[in-house]
């Protein structure tokens, strides 16, 4: 087994200015509608905490079936409104501690639009869930098009 990571790379286009694309990524409000909740999925939001500068922390706290769900995760960069990365992990305990994956977002103005590049390098133990990732970012920035281009 390797231990390169695999990365997952999701791109998509949105009729919106590079700014109102990268400040959705940073906005609780935003990422509790694009995100999570039930326009992706059945879940309820318990809180969707940001700190966004290089270092903050962020917690997206949800219930699924039954169970709570953390996504927490580090701002590694920050330069707005070209490039957003951060570590990526999910608790199902307080005292896990599940960071060990990067996501990159690279966002290009294209005239009146723009296009987001979302790379989401993730360990090689993790590889077997490449494709159910990828399904997961397509339907977020799919959902993300929805609400800001609608």
């Amino acid at each position: 087994m390797s231990d390169e990571n695999v990365t997952v790379t999701v791109v998509g286009y949105y009729a919106s200015r590079p700014e109102k694309v990268f400040d959705a990524w940073l906005n609780p409000e935003m990422i509790g509608q694009f995100m999570f909740g039930p326009l992706l999925r059945e879940e309820e939001i318990i809180h969707i905490q940001v700190d966004p500068v290089i270092g903050g922390k962020f917690s997206f706290l949800v219930q699924r079936d039954g169970q709570k769900l953390d996504h927490v995760g580090e701002y590694l960069d920050i330069k707005r409104p070209l490039r957003l990365a951060f570590t990526w992990g999910v608790q199902m305990k307080p005292t896990e501690n599940h960071s060990d994956s990067r996501v990159r977002i690279e966002i290009i103005g294209l005239g009146t639009g723009t296009q987001l590049t979302l790379n989401h390098d993730i360990p090689a133990e993790w590889a077997d869930y490449a494709d159910r990732t990828k399904e997961g970012w397509t339907k977020i920035l799919n959902v993300l098009a929805d609400i800001i281009d609608g």
